[in-house]
């Protein structure tokens, strides 16, 4: 027992099986290191350069221009706006998550929970910066957010964020009105599932055609879990957000809701395969990320009363920003003191049990 060091082992809930991804285990760690990194690079360079709303906008208006297309029964701003979310609503719904799909099948992982983890996080951050954080400060790109960040001193980040926002409601009411009718409706229709199951069909058929045991095609599509959580979660941030302010932009988000729990409880029920058992992982997740929007909530507010205020503007922002970190700490301390009860809880099991074992010797 010494020699092999038994005291020092950590035990942990293993994988259930179909959640291993058998043939990654076997990979070198340090190759698949370099292999998400190298993607990531190309990734940002994408999203920052090439896949924008704003360009999206431009192509848009460039096809307007040439096709010289009139709208007589509607205003020529109505339809602007219009594009405007719509294209922000593609490019963060549509483009940015079907890359990072391709992303993460390239990569190694071990399990497929782990896969929808990564689609979780990255999903949620792209998400949130072209969904929430570009619109409330009127940038266009990521690069020149990130740019505006730099610039910025971190007491005036909350103004910063804050500073359009009753200028931007009527973007993100439209945007949410989209939401409900175009992406409900094509999660509803099934249209993801029905483009990939025919692309691997094709390819399937493709490979079978010079064998002469043929093997049916076996439809894996699954219900993309990290892709909806980020989604879900994002949205709930922008509802948050505009709260207090305008009321009446989360009673649109209370319908999107409403729908999308209907039709991903049928696609769930009816439609999808069931890709893996988990162990909670992605339960664990969503939980730091649903904190983290309400500070962004609290922080964003804080600005805007801040700027509003004439005379105590400046104290209002660091009192507010005094709360909210407490609020963080707290938090912090209560994360730590619970993992060590439970450490704790854990170790006098062990010495209870070690003790019934030498009174059975005894015995």
């Amino acid at each position: 027992m010494e020699r092999l060091q038994i005291k020092r082992w950590e035990f942990k809930q293993a994988y259930p099986q179909s959640d291993i991804i058998w043939e990654d285990f076997t990979k070198d760690s340090v190759i698949g290191t370099t292999k998400t990194v190298i993607l990531w690079v190309f990734l940002l360079l994408i999203s920052v350069v090439l896949v924008t709303p704003v360009l999206i906008t431009e192509y848009w208006h460039k096809i307007e221009e040439n096709l010289d297309l009139q709208y007589s029964w509607l205003r020529q701003d109505t339809v602007n706006e219009y594009i405007t979310s719509l294209s922000a609503m593609i490019v963060s719904i549509i483009l940015i998550p079907f890359l990072l799909d391709m992303m993460v099948l390239m990569e190694d992982f071990r399990t497929k929970s782990q896969r929808q983890l990564a689609l979780l996080n990255r999903n949620f951050i792209f998400m949130m910066i072209n969904m929430l954080f570009l619109n409330l400060t009127g940038l266009t790109t990521i690069k020149s957010f990130l740019w505006e960040v730099e610039k910025q001193e971190l007491q005036t980040w909350p103004q910063f964020l804050a500073k359009q926002l009753l200028t931007t409601y009527n973007f993100f009411i439209g945007y949410f009105i989209q939401l409900m009718f175009l992406s409900v409706g094509f999660w509803l229709l099934d249209i993801p599932h029905i483009v990939v199951r025919a692309i691997c069909k094709c390819c399937h058929n493709a490979k079978q055609s010079r064998k002469e045991n043929k093997k049916p095609f076996v439809d894996t599509y699954a219900f993309d879990l990290g892709y909806h959580m980020s989604y879900g979660l994002t949205t709930f941030a922008i509802a948050m957000v505009f709260s207090v302010l305008v009321p009446y932009v989360p009673v649109f988000a209370m319908v999107f809701f409403m729908f999308k729990y209907y039709v991903d409880k049928y696609n769930l029920s009816f439609v999808y395969n069931t890709e893996f058992r988990g162990v909670g992982i992605i339960k664990r997740r969503v939980v730091p990320l649903t904190i983290f929007n309400i500070i962004v909530y609290q922080l964003i507010n804080i600005g805007f009363f801040a700027s509003k205020a004439e005379q105590q503007g400046s104290n209002f922002l660091y009192i507010g920003l005094g709360i909210v970190t407490a609020e963080i700490l707290t938090i912090v301390i209560y994360h730590y003191y619970s993992k060590r009860q439970r450490f704790l809880a854990h170790k006098a099991m062990r010495e209870e049990q070690k003790a019934r074992r030498a009174e059975t010797k005894l015995l």
